[in-house]
């Protein structure tokens, strides 16, 4: 799995994203004109402009839906940072849980819009460090302000899509739910009110990859988060996140993230970082 470590650009969307993406990163979404619908992880949050939205997207994540010639921001930063700052185990478990964090205090635009002029212009000159900690007392901010932050998010808000559409995404979130689970997808669909052949093809083309494959991804995740937060033994965290066997466990792993559960969690677990 790729990893971006500390970077930030400005882009317009005109569009929803084509397929969901993965990256080892902790990622703020600041909405600066127009609105975006983020799908992640079975979590569905509109964040409206002067909104910013946090999210692990080491989970699948998706804009599915946006206004015309959006604006935003998006920056990404290393999951250590995130451990080290102890902002709390409320944000941090909810965050590395898959939900998505949105910080509605509208007030803050002004600030925020400055902000962010200034970090990339940080980027541009290669002023990370004076950029870090910033970052660090606006996660702090977000993380103080959680009683007004709203990290269960759920589609009562989001614009109704197309009933197929919405049924797929019905079904993502009941995948989202129970992938732990030795979970049988065609029930799912049923439940549902899809076809399964008819569903597996649908949820490609919505969001990019078929149902058994966003089963693993949200399953490696869940290995990635229990890796990182908790003193399991790597057996127990293959069965906790829903690997049936340890050899295809392993095998996934390297294939997804570039090396061993152990070298993973020796390489990203922070002291004391247990939650």
């Amino acid at each position: 799995m790729e990893t971006f470590g500390l970077q930030m650009d400005r882009v317009h969307l005109s569009s929803p994203m084509l397929s969901p993406h993965q990256h080892f990163d902790l990622e703020l979404n600041f909405v600066e004109s127009g609105w975006v619908e983020l799908h992640c992880s079975g979590t569905l949050a509109r964040i409206e402009a002067g909104e910013c939205g946090l999210f692990w997207a080491a989970c699948p994540h998706q804009i599915i839906q946006c206004a015309p010639e959006t604006q935003f921001c998006w920056i990404t930063f290393p999951v250590r940072w995130f451990l080290d700052w102890k902002l709390g185990d409320s944000i941090q478990h909810a965050v590395l849980t898959g939900k998505i964090i949105v910080d509605k205090t509208a007030a803050q635009l002004t600030g925020d819009s400055a902000m962010l002029e200034r970090w990339l212009n940080d980027q541009q000159r290669g002023s990370n460090k004076l950029w870090e900690m910033e970052l660090s007392c606006r996660m702090g901010r977000l993380a103080s302000n959680v009683d007004l932050v709203d990290a269960t998010h759920t589609s009562n808000t989001l614009k109704p899509m197309p009933g197929a559409s919405q049924r797929i995404l019905q079904l993502a979130v009941a995948l989202s739910a129970r992938f732990s689970e030795d979970i049988s997808i065609a029930q799912l669909a049923a439940e549902a009110g899809l076809n399964p052949n008819y569903a597996a093809e649908a949820f490609k083309r919505l969001l990019g990859c078929g149902p058994k494959e966003y089963v693993t991804r949200m399953r490696l995740a869940q290995a990635q988060r229990l890796l990182l937060t908790s003193d399991l033994s790597v057996l127990d965290v293959a069965y906790a996140s829903g690997f049936q066997s340890p050899s295809r466990f392993y095998a996934w792993f390297e294939r997804a993230i570039g090396c061993s559960p152990q070298v993973f969690r020796k390489k990203h677990q922070a002291p004391g970082s247990l939650c």
